[in-house]
């Protein structure tokens, strides 16, 4: 059950409409959504995108595979129609993607009479989670962005690059945006150089170019919490990530909360993000990435996750239930007490594969660092896949793992005696 500190006590409507919630699950974070519910008596049901996903080996709610893909929008509108008119009542459906919480805001009009969803309009939804959106947003309301632009044009970019030195970092406008790109999440590239080597060669619509300012591991911060319909901020709490997959600048693999900063730093990052959420429209879970620069203190704002994040089960752990407050908002089943910046126990937080494949891309000397590793293994008490009270995620992740080390040291064995 959630901490009674920080989420309020759901009320019990007598003959009211059936509980339930639907998590559009994408991921750990779909996981870590279902598991967050699970604790308030629900009748919890999981829309699955792949028979891959850790979720399916889940004890808890009633699995539903979507049989094509996350971005077939008029599919997944259809198919999830067709399955609250089966539910009945009005369930709340929570998103735990970019595509997803998009889709939801985009089809609002035709799913709020059938289900309960956060109250955000496609476009203002689109400038939260398009970086090139986002940062404009953030510099009227005097919030800093790392260095950036978005242009198509080789001689803003060239004249831009002069202004700011490498490296510099490419990103899609957001995770899941359709525009096909020659790189992944994002792409690094040492030099001016390099920079104007790949725009001679690649076009650079849907992209922003970044300064990249020494931050990285340890050196990133979240900020976790809830605003209401009303754009108000309900409660906040704030995540460090100690390690993260890729190194210095992927997702969390390794994290703490609370983020164990002074005073003053803690509250430059809750001032910004008042800041931040007082000009823009917003209703739902938020995760907002800051960067730290080393050099001279000063926070960065990286990115805005408009809905549940990597660690939302992590927050869990330590005191915060963002998916049950999210219920008890949408469903108006909360009381008027809640701490907007409670006290939270500490914790450490692990999604062991990913750590480990980071590990090995950042530390060459791989043997020499096991030590310390397992060492940081040892100190966590919250954990990506493994639950007690829910094992069967952890049981299929780790058996993947080791099916994946066995099969890369037999081929290794191969090629040894082949090459001899």
């Amino acid at each position: 059950m959630f901490n009674q500190r920080v989420i309020p006590s759901l009320q019990t409507k007598s003959g009211a409409d059936n509980r339930a919630a639907i998590v559009l699950a994408k991921n750990v974070t779909g996981l870590a959504t279902l598991r967050a519910l699970a604790g308030l008596s629900l009748d919890l049901h999981a829309i699955i995108f792949s028979r891959d996903e850790p979720i399916s080996f889940s004890r808890y709610g009633k699995k539903v595979y979507f049989p094509g893909k996350e971005k077939d929008e008029p599919a997944l509108l259809q198919f999830l129609i067709e399955y609250l008119d089966q539910l009945g009542g009005r369930p709340v459906v929570i998103p735990t993607s970019d595509t997803l919480a998009l889709f939801l805001a985009k089809n609002y009009e035709v799913l709020k009479g059938r289900c309960a969803i956060w109250e955000n309009s496609y476009i203002d939804l689109s400038e939260i989670i398009c970086k090139n959106l986002l940062y404009r947003n953030a510099s009227n309301a005097k919030v800093d962005s790392v260095p950036w632009i978005e242009s198509t044009n080789f001689d803003e970019i060239a004249e831009w690059s002069q202004r700011n030195s490498a490296p510099y970092l490419l990103k899609p406008f957001y995770e899941g945006h359709q525009k096909q790109r020659p790189f992944g999440k994002n792409m690094s590239l040492p030099s001016r150089e390099a920079l104007m080597a790949y725009v001679t060669e690649n076009p650079t619509d849907s992209i922003i170019i970044q300064r990249m300012i020494k931050g990285g591991d340890g050196f990133i911060f979240d900020t976790y919490g809830y605003s209401d319909r009303m754009g108000r901020i309900l409660t906040m709490a704030l995540h460090r990530r100690l390690r993260q997959n890729p190194c210095n600048f992927g997702s969390t693999s390794y994290g703490e909360i609370p983020a164990q900063l002074s005073i003053e730093a803690e509250q430059t990052i809750l001032a910004a993000t008042e800041r931040l959420l007082g000009h823009i429209k917003y209703h739902g879970i938020f995760g907002i990435e800051w960067l730290l620069e080393q050099s001279t203190g000063k926070f960065y704002l990286i990115d805005f996750n408009a809905r549940p994040f990597t660690t939302i089960g992590h927050l869990t752990d330590c005191g915060m239930n963002l998916p049950a407050l999210a219920y008890a908002e949408l469903t108006n089943e909360m009381t008027p007490k809640l701490i907007r910046i409670p006290k939270l126990r500490r914790m450490l937080w692990i999604d062991i594969k990913k750590d480990l494949d980071s590990l090995r891309s950042c530390e060459p000397r791989l043997l020499v660092v096991a030590k310390t590793w397992l060492l940081s293994i040892g100190q966590c008490r919250s954990f990506a896949y493994a639950s007690l009270r829910d094992p069967g995620p952890g049981i299929q992740s780790t058996a993947l793992m080791i099916y994946m080390a066995a099969r890369f040291a037999f081929k290794r064995f191969i090629h040894f005696f082949t090459s001899v």
